[in-house]
């Protein structure tokens, strides 16, 4: 479960390095979960400025994954993709990690299918 003040990675393209979540939309925050972050560290000349507030759709977290197969996932990092404000449509139009087969059962294909699925 995340905390506020989580520290999260962006990956994609739209200018952010780095976010800090602000607030959680569900009490058990899990791979596909919407939450409302703030940049903390950004590229210059981008689309996203330092302390904008973006939804945010977690691609990874850093807990391990069981599956039903008996597959165990562990990531090292927390990641996130920055949504749009009212549409929660993709924000950037590339995605530089690897997303879980749970994003793309949650709804998200349209995301999931930009991503590399190798789950």
């Amino acid at each position: 479960m995340f905390n506020k003040n989580t520290l999260f990675k962006v990956r994609d393209n739209s200018g952010a390095k780095l976010v800090k979540c602000i607030h959680s939309y569900n009490n058990f925050l899990n791979v596909s979960s919407v939450i409302l972050v703030t940049v903390v560290k950004a590229k210059p000349n981008r689309k996203v400025k330092k302390s904008d507030l973006y939804p945010a759709l977690i691609l990874l977290r850093k807990n391990t994954y069981f599956r039903n197969i008996g597959v165990y996932i562990k990531p090292t990092k927390n990641y996130v993709v920055l949504l749009k404000k009212q549409d929660r449509v993709l924000l950037a139009s590339r995605i530089r990690s690897f997303c879980l087969l749970e994003v793309r059962l949650a709804g998200f294909s349209r995301i999931a299918s930009m991503c590399i699925n190798v789950f």
